[in-house]
């Protein structure tokens, strides 16, 4: 009798935990339908260009930085306007883009790409540009963070979700 109850529960047991995993990375039957990007926090940055020169010239003082948001590489939001980041220095960071209203990727087949620019009123420069990733890779994490780094400049991605 001992035997053949073992033997039941040794059977049954592995179906039993497979058809309880709701926890999986995916989100189990409950999966993310869509991303929400509710801030941004620049960690690191190139304070100068990559010649050894200021990003502004002539002018003293650090880069005037700002970001955009790319979905299929067109640009969906920009952060020029949204704050005042005039000459950023080491000390600044890590620096936080507040945004008043949400990103919201609703389009999980889609990629998603930051750049870092600097201001300089008619001729911004670009300072980084990430690699863009799916916005699918994002959702199958779930985690409340999203880091980007291309080795001298890191920016973390505040994210929400909806499953």
């Amino acid at each position: 009798m001992l035997r053949a109850l073992t033997l039941a529960v040794l059977v049954t047991l592995p179906f039993t935990l497979t058809a309880c995993d709701s926890s999986s990375s995916n989100g189990g039957s409950n999966p993310v339908t869509q991303v929400r990007i509710t801030g941004a926090s620049l960690i690191d940055l190139a304070f100068t260009r990559p010649d050894g020169s200021d990003w502004d010239g002539l002018t003293a003082g650090g880069p005037d930085v700002y970001l955009k948001i790319l979905i299929n590489d067109v640009e969906v939001r920009n952060t020029q306007d949204d704050d005042d980041l005039d000459n950023l220095t080491v000390t600044d960071l890590p620096r936080t883009f507040n945004f008043g209203s949400p990103q919201v990727l609703s389009n999980l087949s889609q990629t998603l790409k930051i750049e870092v620019w600097d201001d300089d009123g008619s001729t911004d420069e670009r300072i980084a540009e990430f690699a863009p990733v799916p916005i699918q890779t994002i959702a199958s994490t779930a985690n409340p963070t999203y880091n980007l780094t291309d080795g001298t400049t890191s920016v973390r991605l505040t994210l929400a979700y909806t499953r």
